[in-house]
């Protein structure tokens, strides 16, 4: 990319959020050690010796036994979203949340929350048990309710879903914009907190697209601010 094609990208609106959370983690620096030294040695040892040999150059669902790599990923992701600088504290629902690294970042910055997943493999709900963090085990299907059990304990300030799985499981292939706008709605009806706020980083689909044009119709009409193409915050969901 030319010099010029760099600066011209500094000034669009994603281009100025990424300088201005770039200089939020500037100031408020969170070390990936205060972090690491919360979570159990021993625990970690164990599913070490118990899937390590699973680990290998390419990237499966084994690569999560790489705590300090996950931690400094999700610190991050909890440094754009401010929470680190959150006064008040969150209740966050996670969608697709894996090991649980985010919601063990966020809840040491003071939040809490709620994970979903599938139940395989069972390293993520091992590591939610390491962790100390609550998940439901079920899937995020398409143009089904999420289960109301996620609800036991009030509704959320914030849903994220970070690199997603779930929106390529639909049976007719990947999710569509019904199936994104179905999912909207029902976070809104019955998950959020007045004046809640979603976070959507998306997994780009098969053809290397992060969505689609109606895709991104729909996330316009919800009012989606678009950061860096994969990027989606509603705020408020319309």
């Amino acid at each position: 990319m030319r010099l010029s094609e760099k600066i011209g990208k500094a000034f669009t609106p994603a281009g100025i959020l990424s300088v201005r959370r770039g200089i939020g983690r500037l100031l408020h620096p969170q070390p990936v050690s205060k972090f690491l030294r919360h979570i159990p040695p021993a625990a970690m040892d164990a599913h070490l010796a118990k899937y390590g040999h699973l680990m290998q150059p390419g990237e499966n669902w084994a690569k999560y036994l790489d705590a300090a790599r996950w931690l400094k990923l999700n610190i991050r992701r909890a440094q754009d979203l401010r929470l680190d600088r959150e006064k008040r504290a969150l209740r966050i629902l996670d969608l697709g949340s894996g090991a649980g690294y985010f919601l063990f970042v966020a809840k040491q910055l003071g939040h809490g929350g709620m994970g979903i997943d599938v139940p395989h493999p069972e390293l993520y709900g091992s590591m939610f048990d390491t962790l100390g963090l609550q998940r439901v085990v079920a899937p995020v299907e398409a143009q089904k309710p999420l289960p109301d059990a996620l609800l036991a304990d009030g509704k959320f300030d914030l849903v994220t879903a970070f690199s997603i799985e779930f929106n390529k499981h639909a049976p007719w292939g990947m999710w569509k914009a019904a199936d994104w706008d179905y999912l909207l709605t029902d976070l809104r009806d019955r998950f959020l907190n007045p004046g809640g706020k979603i976070y959507f980083d998306l997994n780009p689909n098969y053809d290397g697209q992060f969505m689609t044009p109606d895709m991104a119709e729909v996330f316009q009409k919800r009012g989606a601010s678009v950061d860096r193409r994969s990027k989606l915050t509603f705020d408020p969901v319309k």
